[in-house]
């Protein structure tokens, strides 16, 4: 590795990285366009997946939901993360400064919808390179009213909180 070689190293607030490499490392766990829900049924993956699963106490349903948001809509939470990093040098004490890592230079980025209070929490960690680039119609068709009173409502809006900013790539995915 060339950057390890030269003597490169990345310091990202008390965070430093001697191994350049291992930053890559991170956003790989992260942005693996080959995971697919059906990755989880392969043979090799499934044992895997079964013993990761028992270690750490996680029913595989919930996984399996979990798992299927994150692919699906970028939606990250804990367990996934886990089971993504769990090949990585990364204490779990050190997560939080990870993560706070990848909002800040906007490789993950919070979003809040004001609307759903039943989720777990009010901000929700999503990955940009995951959100669809086809739109779910059966979703659009649950949540947009197709036929409405013209005399009751005037317009319809969806909103979205970005604490920090709306990263560069986001108005591409609205524009489509």
């Amino acid at each position: 590795d060339l950057m390890k070689a030269q003597g490169d190293i990345i310091i990202y607030g008390t965070l430093v990285f001697l191994d350049p490499t291992f930053s890559a490392s991170v956003m790989k766990a992260l942005t693996d366009y080959r995971m697919t829900i059906d990755m989880l049924k392969s043979p090799k993956v499934a044992t895997e997946l079964r013993r990761y699963l028992e270690k750490c106490k996680l029913n595989y349903g919930s996984f399996e939901e979990s798992f299927k948001n994150f692919i699906n809509h970028g939606k990250l939470n804990l367990e996934v993360l886990q089971y993504l990093f769990r090949y990585l040098p990364i204490h779990f004490d050190d997560y939080d400064r990870i993560i706070r890592m990848l909002v800040e230079t906007f490789a993950i980025f919070l979003s809040r919808k004001e609307v759903d209070t039943t989720l777990d929490g009010p901000t929700k960690p999503v990955v940009l390179f995951h959100l669809p680039n086809e739109p779910d119609f059966e979703i659009i068709k649950k949540r947009w009213p197709s036929d409405y009173p013209k005399d009751k409502y005037h317009h319809y809006e969806v909103r979205f909180e970005f604490p920090l900013g709306c990263p560069a790539s986001l108005a591409g995915h609205f524009a489509a």
